[in-house]
């Protein structure tokens, strides 16, 4: 991930390569796919950075698919949502993980032999291909819901909490179990829509999931996810197979 800026003496449309700033390198894409999803700037001024889980766990100590624990790995940056500052590259301030046993991983890279210490640019771990994310324009600090696509059995929506486990690989779409945060929204069968596109306007989520050539209008409803409104020409009208439950509902 790489910024430049426009110099003295260029065109509106030329960069100046001098001002190349290397801010995140290295990150695994070992299976060639779930190597990366959006990026982002926050209310906070904070670069917001989506990851997936590389298909294959990069450190080579479990499996691929559903057996990559890779996105519960706090020393890999692959199944996570980073926040970094957009000028360094360096961890954010106020990112949950710090101090001892801890250090900044935007570069280090993820291999098996990769130091097992914490990254510090982790906002919030356990997902499989966060390929869209969006902040809500209308909450007073910083408010997102990330699109977690699925593997075989559920789609979600995730409202975005800082140090939050989202359950991948161990669960799919709801744990219902300590620890981890549930779905503000998910739906089955995974061939219905994938979760590709996101943006939040005028109080809704809008998840545009183009395998199913559909639109999901998920209301958000101060702390709860509202019952989903669905546009799609691949169900029958009135069909609808969305589950949500109340945001931030777990610990």
């Amino acid at each position: 991930m790489i910024p430049f800026q426009a110099g003295a003496g260029f065109a509106g449309d030329r960069i100046d390569p001098a001002s190349e700033v290397v801010l995140v390198d290295g990150i695994s894409s070992v299976a060639g796919n779930h190597n990366g999803g959006d990026l982002e700037i926050g209310k906070d001024a904070m670069l917001y950075v989506a990851v997936g889980d590389a298909g294959r766990d990069p450190r080579g100590d479990s499996g691929s698919a559903g057996a990559n624990d890779a996105a519960q790995d706090l020393s890999l940056l692959n199944g996570k949502i980073l926040r970094v500052d957009p000028a360094t590259g360096g961890p954010a301030p106020g990112n949950p993980y710090s101090g001892p046993g801890t250090a900044s991983c935007r570069t280090r890279g993820n291999t098996a032999a990769t130091p097992a210490t914490t990254c510090q640019e982790i906002f919030a771990s356990g997902f499989r291909n966060p390929w869209r994310f969006a902040f809500d324009p209308d909450a007073a600090g910083v408010r997102a819901f990330v699109n977690d696509v699925g593997q075989g059995t559920r789609e979600e929506v995730d409202e975005l909490v800082a140090g939050g486990n989202y359950g991948w690989p161990m669960f799919e779409g709801p744990a219902d179990e300590a620890g981890y945060i549930d779905p503000a929204a998910s739906w089955s069968p995974t061939s219905i829509a994938s979760p590709s596109g996101m943006a939040i306007s005028a109080g809704s989520a809008w998840v545009a999931a183009l395998r199913g050539e559909s639109l999901w209008q998920v209301p958000l409803n101060g702390e709860v996810a509202g019952e989903p409104n669905v546009n799609a020409t691949c169900f029958p009208q009135g069909r609808n197979p969305i589950d949500t439950k109340a945001v931030g509902a777990n610990p």
